[in-house]
Parts: C-alpha cells; sequence; structure tokens
C-alpha cells in the first residue's frame, strides 16, 4: 500500500498493512485484527477457484491442519 491509498480492510475484521507474499495456494498478509487489542497477525487470503483440481486438494489439506493449531496470531 502506498501513503495515498485507503487501508484495506478484510472481512470487516482485519486491516491490511502490507502485503507479505504469495505462492502456490494464496497471498500472506500482515494485518491488524481489529477487535480486541489490535494484534498484529498475519492473514492468509486463498483462492480456490483459481487452482486446479489437484492444487484444491493440498490447499484443502493445508487448511484442515492449520485448523487445529491453537494459536492466538493464527487468523481462523
Amino acid at each position: 500500500m502506498t501513503e495515498n491509498e485507503e487501508p484495506q480492510i478484510y472481512n470487516k475484521r482485519y486491516k491490511i498493512i502490507k502485503k507479505l507474499g504469495a505462492g502456490n495456494f494464496g497471498t500472506a498478509y500482515l494485518v491488524t485484527d481489529l477487535q480486541g487489542r489490535h494484534d498484529q497477525k498475519v492473514l492468509k487470503v486463498v483462492r480456490l477457484g483459481e487452482m486446479e483440481a489437484d492444487q484444491t486438494v493440498d490447499s484443502v489439506r493445508e487448511a484442515e491442519l492449520l485448523s487445529k493449531l491453537h494459536n492466538e496470531y493464527i487468523v481462523k
């Protein structure tokens, strides 16, 4: 984001600070959680519609693994 851009809000809760990187399954952003203590977290946005079938399976598997982790800095 440049200085003149409006901050982007994801899911009416996470203010995107900057893009951290992108990979096969999505894009990771540094965000501020607008609820609670306004902690900084990492949010990974996955676009399943843009993937091929085998990539979708791998992405769903990754999401299932991440959902089993319990950490206050992992966005669910």
